[in-house]
């Protein structure tokens, strides 16, 4: 049993000293307390969603996250709002589709899962890794079919 209770608290406390911590404030993105990047938010045609910029510390623009509405093409199916993702530095797009959480935590959180900042610039490529790999993306297409 004492074998079992140390091994328990042994993976917890490895799991939370490999956690990074995601915070925002008004204007910026923190990873481990450090700051990442800038951010503004504006607002988009679509309620309760906003346009969001990600900027370096040198105002370099890394990450434009634009709302767009879907207008379904029957009418037995809702329109629905995604976000377009571009990366200015790679001219790379992607479409996400999220539902879960505020957009900006999501952003913050997909900027420290695939480390897409890295010394105050876009990481090239992990913008690539990020666009193969992301769930979100997948959530997208599926949301888009028509069935």
């Amino acid at each position: 049993m004492k074998k079992v209770i140390s091994t328990l608290l042994t993976i917890c406390v490895t799991a939370v000293l490999f956690a990074q911590d995601v915070k925002l404030n008004d204007s910026v993105i923190f990873i481990n307390d450090k700051p990442v990047a800038l951010y503004a938010k504006f607002p988009s045609p679509a309620p309760s969603h906003f346009n969001i910029e990600v900027y370096s510390f040198d105002d370099y623009v890394l990450i434009k996250a634009e709302v767009i509405k879907f207008n379904a093409p029957v009418i037995d199916l809702e329109p629905f709002y995604f976000y377009e993702l571009t990366f200015p530095p790679t001219a790379d797009t992607f479409a996400v589709y999220i539902e879960d959480e505020a957009f900006p935590i999501v952003l913050a959180k997909i900027i420290r899962d695939y480390d897409l900042i890295n010394k105050n610039e876009l990481n090239r490529k992990n913008v690539t890794r990020f666009i193969a790999q992301y769930y979100g993306g997948a959530g997208f297409s599926g949301k888009n079919k028509i069935g």
